[in-house]
């Protein structure tokens, strides 16, 4: 994790020198597993948070990073589940799955500066999955890193000079060599605060 975060902050640095502006988002993420995400939660969530950041290149091209988390929820009643061939176990059984994806990302914005900007944006990195299962006492944790991506379209929608409101649909995914992969379609709705006039 810590070549991660280093490798995103010289990236980061390193386009700063040649940007034209910038752009920051932030949004809350509502989140709907799918595949075998929605198979161990298959619950609407609306636990989420992300914060983008992207460097403009010219008018329409720009690269960043975003960072993300989500986190799915089940509470299941009082029942008797089957663990394996040999352990049963009787009790309330919880779920969760909190997964934060961080990647980077190259972006294409649509329209003219000073208009409503819709936008597609493709990010690659990793994502860190972690899923808990409480049955009484009893629990469950299986935790993986994993290469991800992220496909998303949104739309930038200036207020004033420097502030936007902000709305994206995204799909993160997620490959694991062992354990579970994550998948999930979200919604990010929020804010955005720019150095370049959109």
């Amino acid at each position: 994790m810590k070549k991660i975060i280093i490798f995103i902050a010289a990236v980061c640095l390193s386009t700063t020198v040649f940007a034209q502006g910038n752009i920051w988002k932030l949004s809350w993420d509502m989140n709907q597993g799918v595949g075998n995400t929605n198979q161990f939660i298959n619950q609407f969530s609306v636990r989420g948070l992300s914060v983008d950041a992207s460097w403009f290149l010219n008018d329409h091209w720009g690269i960043g990073t975003t960072m993300s988390w989500g986190l799915f929820y089940k509470n299941s009643p009082k029942q008797t589940y089957e663990i394996n061939d040999a352990i049963t176990l009787t009790g309330k059984q919880v779920r969760y799955n909190n997964f934060v994806p961080l990647m980077l990302t190259g972006g294409y914005y649509f329209g003219n500066s000073g208009a409503v900007r819709p936008y597609i944006e493709l990010g690659l990195g990793a994502i860190w999955s972690e899923r808990i299962t409480d049955i009484g006492l009893y629990e469950v944790v299986n935790k993986d890193w994993m290469f991800g991506m992220a496909p998303a379209a949104g739309i930038v929608i200036p207020i004033s000079k420097n502030f936007c409101a902000n709305a994206k649909l995204k799909y993160n995914v997620g490959f694991a060599k062992e354990g579970h992969n994550l998948s999930a379609f979200g919604l990010s709705i929020g804010f955005a605060w720019t150095s370049y006039k959109l």
